[in-house]
């Protein structure tokens, strides 16, 4: 149950990033992922 659970929400966040991409919120959300992973060291968020 847990393992259905967690495939469609993988598969709802999917869907929403690639609707994203086709649109402005690309950028912001590009920004924020990037910022995410970075944590906080402005080249590995540039890369």
């Amino acid at each position: 149950m847990l393992s259905e659970s967690l495939t469609a929400l993988a598969a709802a966040g999917g869907t929403a990033v690639v609707q994203a991409v086709g649109t402005d919120a690309w950028n912001g959300l590009r920004g924020q992922v990037a910022r995410w992973f970075g944590r906080g060291d402005a080249e590995r968020e540039r890369r």
